[in-house]
């Protein structure tokens, strides 16, 4: 089964005011029965370091962080954790969902995006931090043949917008409208087996850091029926032995 986009946006929502220790959205869009969740979650540190922790407010989902990057006590004012979710039934509009983390953070963003076909945990991740400039750019990493890319990037300015660098596409991003803090989603879907990465432009530079999270997926294995998987079709009056 091939990888493809479901859902640009499943919902995107912000914190802010400082000491905050959560941050939720509300699904905007269904996401299909199958399809996988990412959510991009963004801070602004204020000098601290949080750790993601729980979705507090699941939807009844298992969600797995995949990695986080961004660390006060180094400098960084921007940090960005990259947290998915299998939806096998699917996953209705108007869902609230809550990331939590432990310490504490001054402003957030969290926004989603939903894909179907892909299969098994990653193939490889990456992170990095980047300084004030307006253009960023993933760890190149590994993904097989028809294998999907999902990079992550957030920065600690608003209003903000991002500008894809091709072949890579943008899915969501968000700006905290009242605080200094932005995150965007990008992916690519490749063909053929390699090491790629994702990368875009930013309107305006981050006060300090740019936090960048990148990992890779592949697509689910078609499975064709071999002989004697399924019953003859067409023969009548045969009982519960076929």
């Amino acid at each position: 089964m091939a990888i493809a986009l479901d859902v640009a946006n499943v919902g995107r929502g912000n914190n802010g005011g400082g000491g905050i220790t959560s941050c939720s959205l509300t699904t905007s869009s269904a996401v299909a029965s199958g399809a996988r969740i990412f959510l991009c979650l963004s801070w602004q540190l204020g000098g601290g370091t949080p750790v993601f922790s729980s979705m507090t407010a699941a939807g009844g989902l298992t969600w797995t962080l995949e990695a986080q990057i961004g660390d006060g006590a180094l400098g960084d004012s921007s940090g960005a954790a990259l947290i998915y979710a299998d939806a096998p039934a699917g996953l209705a509009s108007s869902t609230t969902l809550t990331a939590s983390w432990t310490g504490t953070a001054f402003a957030a963003v969290l926004l989603g995006s939903s894909y179907t076909g892909i299969t098994g945990t990653r193939t490889a991740e990456g992170t990095d931090r980047v300084g004030t400039t307006t253009t960023w750019t993933s760890p190149t990493i590994a993904v097989g043949a028809g294998g999907i890319v999902i990079g992550i990037c957030a920065n600690d300015n608003s209003p903000q917008a991002n500008t894809p660098t091709a072949p890579a596409v943008e899915d969501n991003d968000f700006a905290n409208p009242s605080e200094l803090i932005y995150g965007v989603i990008e992916r690519r879907i490749e063909a053929s087996a390699g090491s790629y990465n994702v990368a875009g432009t930013l309107t305006t530079a981050p006060g300090v850091n740019n936090a960048i999270v990148v990992a890779s997926y592949e697509a689910t294995a078609s499975v064709t029926p071999g002989p004697g998987d399924n019953p003859p079709i067409g023969i009548a009056g045969r009982g519960a032995g076929w």
